[in-house]
């Protein structure tokens, strides 16, 4: 019987490709491209591998905390206060980070140096340039 934190092992040696959100679902994608038709039958390229956060989260450098599951609450450094809406993807301090980190990873792709998940389910994936990205199951009050 796998034990859940086996299922992340297909992340490992992976490329990361990118990570973005859809609401407040953030996404990461990792491997190599395949060709994907939806319920719709239409076919695009995607990433063979998407992980779907829903909970706390940080990503780190060197033990830095970059960005958090709270900045999609927060306006990204060209939005003024009273124009600022969480909903709009680009508003938010978390889609400036996004866009940026995407961008970055697209010129040097990092790849999955580790994964691993804890009693918990909290989830840890190592990337080759330092950054960590840690998921963090809290309990909803």
């Amino acid at each position: 019987m796998l034990n859940k934190g086996d299922v992340l092992q297909v992340l490992k040696n992976t490329e990361f490709k990118c990570v973005g959100r859809a609401g407040y679902i953030v996404w990461m994608c990792f491997g190599d491209d395949i060709l994907f038709r939806d319920d719709m039958g239409t076919e695009r390229v995607v990433p063979k591998y998407s992980l779907h956060i829903q909970c706390s989260f940080r990503i780190t450098l060197n033990n830095i905390i970059l960005i958090t599951d709270s900045d999609m609450y927060r306006p990204c450094s060209t939005m003024k206060e009273d124009e600022f809406n969480c909903d709009i993807i680009g508003h938010t301090r978390y889609d400036e980070f996004a866009e940026k980190f995407s961008k970055q990873n697209a010129e040097n792709w990092y790849r999955v140096v580790d994964v691993s998940m804890s009693k918990c389910g909290d989830v840890k994936i190592i990337l080759t340039n330092g950054f960590v990205k840690k998921t963090q199951k809290t309990p909803q009050s």
